[in-house]
């Protein structure tokens, strides 16, 4: 019995054909992985919250994903990554903090499953109210106070928790958290960004800032403004909170 060799001929080709030698063309093919998300958004209450969803990259672009219908209900697809850049999907409503996912996130397993399910539920809004003053106690007015980055924990006391624990450790880095999104962003030119969530002092130096839900932690950062008669205050600030 004689045995074709046509199997063992084709073999070579596809093995050519993916090497891209012997003059034969090189083909890769890329794929872009999608991940799809659905579910829907209560608010404290149990109640459905048509809720906005934005992505933002850890390259620090911005991405649209939708907002969810009068049930809460939502979906949406989105790439797992943008370059090398994986995400932070916002979930935010009028009335209600925020609250956070992780995407594309090589160290978060559930954020790079291709398809979830999930319930998200919005914490109680808590303002954040305080007053920048200078170095002699001065209120500052016209400061730009914005928020940097803000943390969210799944137990009720991991805030606290976690805030003594890095205040011990003479506050370096940020305090240990579930989920946070980071606002800090800068353009090439050293210019700032437009901020999320950001506002300006008044004439008592006094700001507030809605959005932002319980237990969450928060950094701020505040520049320019006037102290008293003075231009401008380019010496050393504080921002109390109350």
């Amino acid at each position: 019995m004689q045995l074709t060799n046509r199997p063992i001929a084709c073999i070579i080709l596809v093995l050519l054909f993916e090497l891209g030698i012997a003059g034969l063309p090189h083909c890769a093919a890329v794929l872009e992985e999608n991940r799809t998300i659905s579910g829907r958004v209560l608010g404290l209450d149990g109640k459905p919250v048509p809720a906005e969803f934005t992505m933002i990259w850890s390259s620090h672009e911005t991405q649209s994903l939708g907002k969810a219908d009068a049930e809460g209900r939502f979906q949406f697809s989105a790439p797992l990554s943008r370059g090398n850049s994986h995400g932070t999907i916002i979930v935010r409503a009028p009335g209600h903090g925020m609250e956070f996912l992780w995407h594309g996130n090589p160290y978060r397993a559930d954020s790079m499953k291709s398809q979830e399910n999930v319930v998200v539920k919005l914490p109680k809004e808590r303002a954040i109210r305080g007053r920048v003053v200078d170095s002699e106690g001065k209120s500052i007015r016209g400061a730009n106070v914005i928020v940097r980055c803000v943390m969210a924990f799944d137990s009720p006391t991991g805030a606290d928790r976690n805030l003594l624990t890095w205040a011990k450790n003479d506050f370096s880095n940020r305090p240990t958290n579930e989920r946070y999104v980071d606002f800090t962003t800068w353009n090439p030119d050293g210019s700032q960004r437009p901020y999320s969530l950001r506002t300006t002092t008044d004439e008592r130096g006094e700001f507030r800032i809605l959005g932002l839900g319980d237990e969450h932690l928060v950094t701020l950062h505040s520049s320019g403004g006037r102290s008293g008669k003075s231009s401008s205050s380019n010496g050393k600030v504080s921002i109390r909170l109350h």
